[in-house]
């Protein structure tokens, strides 16, 4: 009778085990889904740093406005490109470029009237540009 529980015990432990095949097949298919989750995670983050760049390029926009603000039109130059200001927000450097008077505008018709396009560029690539009009209220 022992014979019989021991023989019955050491089958029962044997199905409860898994196979070479069973493994394997598991592993196949941990592997996949651990690829495709990789695969989305890169191209979040990928997501993630570019929107950061943009958010940046417009923050430093919107900074370069409001200096320009202040200004009083008519000590603006009539015309032509500024020299590049660099612009450190966070870790990242932008190039800046304010355009008075843009080539093809009308409103820079008194001297009481500015048109301002600004064009912010990281690592050689147009990431926000955006125009306006200043004018000198009485």
């Amino acid at each position: 009778m022992q014979q019989f529980r021991a023989l019955h015990l050491s089958q029962r432990r044997a199905q409860a085990a898994f196979t070479l095949v069973e493994v394997m097949v598991a592993m196949s298919i941990f592997a996949l889904v651990t690829a495709s989750m990789m695969s989305a995670f890169t191209r979040q983050m990928r997501w993630n740093t570019e929107s950061e760049r943009n958010m940046g390029a417009s923050a430093v926009a919107q900074q370069v406005l409001d200096s320009l603000r202040i200004v009083d039109p008519t000590t603006m130059p009539a015309s032509g490109t500024a020299a590049a200001q660099n612009i450190v927000l966070g870790d990242r450097t932008y190039n800046v470029y304010v355009t008075y008077c843009p080539t093809g505008t009308t409103f820079c018709t008194s001297d009481n009237v500015r048109h301002i396009r600004v064009r912010v560029d990281y690592r050689l690539h147009t990431l926000f540009t955006t125009e306006t009009v200043y004018a000198a209220l009485r």
